[in-house]
């Protein structure tokens, strides 16, 4: 019941890349994905609904995956969930140092059920997928940090970089927010939601940045559904050391296509962007200590997923001193 998948290209296969898990649940644990590209999968177009992503996991796991990169997936890049589609199973998962991008419908998709789905994203990056950054919904755990998501939501009145509800006789789900860059959704809001008749979603946000497409006066939150806040007048779940609007912008190296990830840097220009020194040290949170160039995190560390003027953790071994060449 323990796996690794490392060192890998993933692509253009009939269903998901990746399929973890089986519709009814068989405990697994132990699960390590390192270092692959995952791209192209679910090219089946019918018959297959719920299987067409980059990596699909459900059940009862607990998986690490780091350094991974999922993208033009026909629908999600990473989905998790669990076992029989929101009924069974117990799930514990960390994300780090990966990236979702051009995917056909959620960069990070993960629902709970009626089961017990426990994720955390660190240093992770979300960009240019159709439908949502992350789409959180039923009753899962989700703690996102050191993060940064842009140009996700391709619809003016929908999605967005977090799209989170609740349905029907399922939980809602409860999400921490820390030390992320929620940066210029493509078309809506920074996080959105449908009706929730299960209730609303629970969001803890603290020293995060929001930073609107244009102008504060835009739509930045459709939470809860339907109440169309701008930046100038957020909901109540933005936390007393969260920045909101455009004044915010923390100034990346790079960042001006909403299409081509390669054409982005988001490390920090300068130090001083007001993302430098303006986070909060994360104790407790796997592999928040360092930053997605393995630097570690300065005290107070920066908001976003890189860290300006640390050392780098992976320092060279120094060479010995006691040798003699005769």
């Amino acid at each position: 019941d323990n796996g690794i998948i490392r060192n890998s290209l993933i692509h253009n296969a009939a269903q998901s890349g990746i399929q973890l898990g089986l519709a009814v649940d068989i405990p697994n644990h132990g699960w390590l994905l390192e270092d692959l590209d995952v791209y192209d999968n679910g090219l089946t177009t019918s018959g297959t609904e719920n299987l067409p992503h980059g990596i699909q996991i459900v059940g009862s796991f607990d998986v690490t995956i780091r350094r991974v990169e999922s993208h033009g997936n026909r629908r999600d890049g990473f989905d998790f969930g669990p076992a029989s589609y929101r009924n069974d199973g117990s799930m514990s998962a960390v994300v780090i140092d990966s990236a979702s991008y051009d995917n056909g419908e959620d960069g990070f998709g993960v629902n709970g059920g009626s089961g017990s789905v426990n994720v955390d994203y660190i240093n992770t990056i979300a960009f240019n997928n159709s439908l949502s950054g992350w789409n959180i919904y039923d009753g899962p755990e989700i703690g996102i940090y050191h993060s940064i998501a842009h140009s996700n939501g391709g619809s003016s009145s929908f999605g967005g970089n977090i799209l989170t509800f609740t349905d029907a006789g399922y939980p809602p789900p409860v999400i921490t927010l820390r030390n992320n860059i929620f940066y210029k959704p493509k078309a809506f809001a920074q996080i959105g939601s449908y009706n929730s008749p299960g209730g609303n979603p629970k969001i803890d946000s603290d020293y995060n940045i929001y930073v609107p497409r244009s102008s504060d006066t835009e739509t930045g939150f459709d939470f809860p559904w339907g109440t169309s806040r701008n930046y100038s007048n957020p909901p109540s779940f933005i936390g007393p050391n969260d920045k909101v609007g455009m004044a915010y912008d923390p100034g990346f190296v790079s960042s001006a296509s909403k299409t081509n990830y390669g054409a982005n840097d988001y490390r920090l220009s300068g130090g001083n962007s007001v993302a430098a020194d303006a986070g909060l040290v994360l104790t407790g949170v796997t592999g928040a200590d360092k930053d997605r160039d393995e630097k570690g995190r300065l005290v107070p560390p920066d908001i976003g997923a890189y860290e300006l003027g640390a050392a780098n953790v992976l320092a060279a071994p120094s060479p010995p001193s006691n040798l003699t060449v005769k």
